[in-house]
């Protein structure tokens, strides 16, 4: 089985997101921060500081065989 999850913070990950579910035939999952971030947190500049907690179910994790994992870079 092949999950797909990934932190959008542009609506370029998302689609990316989807095409490779859409490919590989994976599950999909966005991962939401608890609390949002906030512009600051998303710059480049930051101090390492900005992880919050993940809101949602991730309990199934272990079902899955190959996990595709996609996040900003900068």
């Amino acid at each position: 089985m092949y999950w797909c999850f990934w932190l959008r913070c542009l609506s370029l990950q998302d689609a990316a997101a989807r095409m490779i579910a859409r490919e590989a035939g994976a599950d999909i999952f966005e991962i939401v921060p608890e609390t949002a971030y906030t512009k600051e947190d998303l710059g480049y500049y930051n101090d390492g500081f900005a992880r919050p907690a993940i809101s949602g179910d991730l309990s199934g994790v272990s079902e899955y065989d190959i996990i595709y994992l996609g996040h900003p870079i900068w």
